[in-house]
């Protein structure tokens, strides 16, 4: 009997401290994304700033992280024309 119950206490332990593992994993988290979710505000504000080209530039460049070679190619435009377009809404981004 006293065996069960010491076996008991150490099961009682293990899951303690298994449950203040996974409290402090959540709180990570949850930190993490209102920190993802005050990034995604700040990217939606600049986004708002921007137009036409501007907006599917930033949309292919920053959100679907796609090269210049890429967005160039999607958009039927240069790669320089790009280039152009980056240096303008990184300016307005600042």
């Amino acid at each position: 009997m006293q065996q069960r119950i010491i076996v008991l206490e150490t099961l009682l332990e293990s899951y303690q401290n298994e449950s203040d593992t996974i409290e402090k994993y959540i709180s990570l988290q949850q930190k993490r994304l209102h920190q993802l979710r005050q990034e995604k505000e700040k990217v939606d504000q600049e986004f708002s700033k921007t137009q036409g080209k501007t907006n599917r530039v930033f949309y292919y460049r920053v959100i679907e992280g796609l090269t210049q070679e890429k967005t160039a190619e999607k958009l039927g435009m240069s790669s320089r024309q790009i280039q152009r377009i980056e240096k303008n809404y990184k300016k307005v981004i600042k």
